[in-house]
């Protein structure tokens, strides 16, 4: 009897220092890899098609980051852009967004299957352990809400990003626990990106190794327990001198994690 309490009373001491070392750290979950665009394939990057993350999920990995634009009838499908990415990936040279319906006809590069977000949403009911980090070009609250209002039952699988700490209010409103700030598309003064690093609550931070001021607001997100991913790394020694500085994670086209190593596919 006694030692069964002795065990007892281990797995709790255990527990508790599991439990203090998350709190102290700011630890909520974030893995060292996230899929850029749904991760490479085929030496292609920014797919973000079915076959994408088809791969990429066998490959191991279970966070997608994924561009969302909108479509001529207001919907959200997963393409970059509606000039470059819309000219490579589907020969169109209009830079006019197509209806959704249009969107999903269309003969993609590789024989790849383009996606909407409710082909996204079927993905991910058939894919419970995948999260993905919404990059929404354009009326970036809007799409969240959108995500919220219409696929609720999968809408914790997604993890908002937010360009400007005045969007952080509106998207931790709508229902938003995980929330990264990612600065790549606004250009305010790093005092205030410092000032909103300390105040809000965080999954992660994510910027370019260019990013002025990159030191500093990396030893800011580290004083706070802030986790930092930089975009898009394909080079495993730049990772580990990135992890050196303080990084905690990347964005990457090509690593992914094979038997406990890293690797380049």
């Amino acid at each position: 009897m006694f030692s069964q309490y002795r065990i007892l009373f281990s797995t709790l001491i255990m527990a508790m220092a599991v439990a203090l070392f998350v709190l102290r750290n700011g630890y909520q979950g974030q893995p060292e890899l996230i899929a850029h665009a749904g991760g490479g394939i085929e030496r292609e990057t920014y797919m973000n098609s079915l076959e994408t993350i088809n791969l990429n999920y066998q490959l191991g990995h279970r966070y997608f980051e994924l561009d969302f634009s909108w479509t001529a009838d207001d919907q959200l499908v997963l393409i970059h852009d509606w000039k470059k990415s819309y000219k490579r990936l589907f020969n169109n040279h209009s830079e006019q967004p197509p209806d959704s319906q249009a969107f999903v006809n269309m003969p993609m590069l590789n024989d790849h299957t383009p996606m909407t977000l409710a082909d996204l949403v079927n993905w991910l009911k058939s894919h419970p352990d995948a999260h993905v980090l919404a990059d929404i070009k354009d009326r970036n609250v809007a799409g969240l809400h959108h995500i919220k209002t219409h696929h609720p039952e999968i809408s914790q699988q997604f993890i908002a990003q937010v360009f400007h700490p005045r969007e952080y209010p509106e998207v931790r409103a709508l229902g938003y626990d995980r929330v990264v700030y990612s600065l790549y598309k606004i250009r305010i003064p790093t005092v205030e990106i410092k000032t909103f690093i300390k105040e809000a609550e965080l999954f992660a931070l994510a910027m370019k190794t260019v990013q002025k001021d990159f030191d500093a607001l990396l030893q800011t997100a580290n004083d706070h327990r802030v986790f930092v991913y930089v975009q898009t790394i394909n080079d495993i020694e730049q990772l580990r001198s990135l992890q050196q500085k303080g990084v905690n994670g990347i964005y990457t086209d090509f690593i992914y994690e094979k038997q406990g190593e890293l690797v380049y596919q």
